[in-house]
């Protein structure tokens, strides 16, 4: 048992050595170093395992089977899709701007990213990176209201945003803040 005889029981964090700088006794030192690194490993590999996850259901999103492109532009209302978010701000020459990208958008899908499963926008952070380093764009659907003669239109568009490096900051070229209605 990695449990000490007396106290409490050693955790991850838990000092291997006491006061003094001696390795403790009441707890076998190099079977805890053994499981702190294995829960490391695993840690690392859960981690992993996430953003294969992420990328594969970006790659599901973008490559819906029996879907034209063009249909893509067009979301279906069957399921009630909540903004998340709103780009404030696109620089020139960047891949958001070469997207399509345009300030005022609202946030409805980021690939597999949405209101139920940003973590205030750690998944997008993740997700992006992993994208420009493979070279893979990723589908983005936005609401975006326009002003015309006889008043306002909203339409609902699916992009396709490929992150990478450019002459800017950060790999996608624009700024995303939360929304609020």
């Amino acid at each position: 048992s990695i449990l000490p005889q007396q106290g409490d029981p050693m955790g991850i964090d838990s000092p291997l050595v006491d006061n003094e700088g001696y390795p403790r006794a009441d707890i076998d030192v190099y079977r805890a170093r053994t499981l702190r690194k294995r829960f490391h490993e695993i840690q690392n590999d859960h981690k992993a395992l996430v953003h294969k996850i992420d990328i594969g259901l970006v790659e599901i999103t973008a490559t819906s089977t029996g879907i034209a492109r063009e249909e893509q532009n067009h979301v279906s209302f069957q399921e009630p899709i909540t903004p998340f978010a709103i780009i404030d701000e696109v620089f020139s020459n960047s891949p958001a701007h070469e997207a399509g990208l345009k300030e005022g958008d609202v946030l409805l899908r980021f690939g597999s990213v949405n209101s139920t499963n940003h973590r205030d926008f750690r998944a997008i952070a993740e997700l992006v990176p992993v994208l420009a380093g493979e070279g893979k764009s990723v589908p983005i659907t936005v609401r975006r209201k326009q002003n015309v003669e006889w008043g306002e239109v909203v339409e609902v568009k699916t992009l396709d945003l490929k992150p990478r490096p450019w002459e800017g900051r950060g790999l996608l070229g624009c700024h995303i803040n939360k929304y609020t209605e």
